[in-house]
């Protein structure tokens, strides 16, 4: 049974083209700075603790506290003995260096934290856009 001849040609400009648009959007998404920076951007230092997360589908997760001067993994604690007032600080274990207090609880804490680096990702593509003539 032969193919036709219009049928090897369609099916080919059909895959010419389906490699030529993957190869488009590969050398766009690598080129693309600011897209490289949101990938690359997943620890910093914010309010005095080294802060590290990973990005999933719905946005920033698995958000981890460590201490910048030895890079022990570090915890929320009460800051005082009344639970009522809801402060939390974070000592590193390790090197027993006392990195932060907040007097809201770490729900709060990280709300914060998150919200600042959104706002660096944000402050990225805005000098990006700022950039391009």
């Amino acid at each position: 049974m032969l193919i036709p001849v219009w049928l090897v040609v369609i099916l080919s400009l059909l895959s010419l083209a389906a490699v030529v648009t993957v190869g488009v959007v590969a050398y766009a998404v690598m080129r693309n700075p600011e897209s490289n920076f949101a990938a690359r951007y997943t620890e910093d230092t914010i309010f005095g603790v080294r802060w590290r997360w990973s990005y999933g589908q719905h946005g920033i997760y698995d958000l981890c506290a460590f201490c910048p001067t030895c890079d022990m993994q570090v915890y929320s604690r009460p800051a005082t003995s009344y639970e009522a007032l809801g402060s939390v600080k974070y000592h590193c274990d390790d090197c027993g260096t006392d990195l932060q207090r907040f007097e809201f609880g770490n729900e709060e804490v990280e709300s914060r934290v998150i919200r600042k680096i959104q706002q660096k990702l944000r402050s990225a593509v805005r000098d990006k856009e700022t950039d391009t003539p």
